[in-house]
């Protein structure tokens, strides 16, 4: 089974992935999570990802979890703008958490995607 790996990148790096080809994009996403291993650019739920997408209806919290803007198939990856990102930060604040099941997942990538927005990250979403 694939998983999402989270990746915040900065806008140089955004543009490198929207200029090239797949594959090249792929390539440089794989060495840039290598790089961030360690810290608070990079993150994963694991499994979780499958129920937490179940759970969360809204379309913004939806794309901030499985991803938005496709750029490569074999193997997937997304890229989300740091404006969407900050989009994605701000449903996954306010939202209402009660009776939510997947509460670890959930806050793990409200915490990742808070310290992007932040940052004025986008966000690269590669299933590996």
């Amino acid at each position: 089974m694939l998983i999402p790996n989270y990746l915040a990148i900065t806008t140089e790096q955004y543009n490198q992935i929207v200029t090239t080809d797949p594959d090249t994009a792929v390539g440089l996403v794989l060495e840039w999570l290598e790089e961030s291993i360690g810290t608070k650019n990079l993150t994963d739920i694991d499994n979780a990802f499958i129920d937490l997408s179940d759970e969360l209806t809204d379309p913004t919290m939806r794309e901030a979890v499985g991803g938005n803007s496709l750029i490569a198939q074999d193997p997937p990856l997304f890229l989300a703008s740091a404006e969407e990102v900050q989009s994605y930060s701000s449903a996954l604040e306010s939202y209402n958490t009660d009776n939510l099941e997947c509460e670890d997942a959930f806050f793990t990538l409200a915490d990742f995607y808070a310290h992007a927005a932040t940052n004025n990250k986008a966000v690269a979403v590669l299933y590996n």
